[in-house]
């Protein structure tokens, strides 16, 4: 097996609902960095004071959804400690980049997994994220 292109690990800390919201448009801002899906086909969010990118096909959206209303699930209930992102090639099915999110829950979660934090916390924990994606552009 070859080494992967990428190999990154990223700690995401907070309530339930923020850490989905961070897998959330991590996936989104990777599959625009690395050019997966044309640029044409992701829409513009704003979010947080911010400008999000979010793929609007379909067949994304349809695999997404259920998968990140499962996690933020598992995460409400302290059942999952670590999120893995791997991009294969798709006639080979080698592995290009791994993405491990690690999950740390912070003692102010209740036990529905919610927690408050102002605007501007969220706002610049969800850009550091970003910004980590967007440091390992490869196009």
């Amino acid at each position: 097996m070859t080494e992967l292109a990428t190999k990154s690990e990223i700690t995401l800390k907070g309530s339930a609902q923020m850490i989905q919201q961070f897998f959330h448009y991590g996936i989104h801002s990777i599959l625009y960095q690395r050019g997966i899906y044309p640029s044409d086909s992701f829409t513009r969010e704003k979010k947080y004071g911010m400008t999000l990118l979010v793929n609007n096909d379909s067949k994304v959206q349809d695999f997404l959804k259920p998968l990140l209303e499962h996690v933020e699930m598992l995460l409400a209930k302290k059942k999952l400690k670590k999120l893995v992102l791997v991009i294969t090639d798709i006639a080979t099915k080698e592995a290009l980049e791994r993405w491990q999110f690690d999950i740390e829950t912070t003692a102010d979660i209740d036990e529905k997994g919610s927690v408050c934090k102002d605007e501007k916390r969220i706002k610049q924990e969800i850009s550091d994220v970003l910004r980590f994606f967007f440091k390992f552009n490869k196009n």
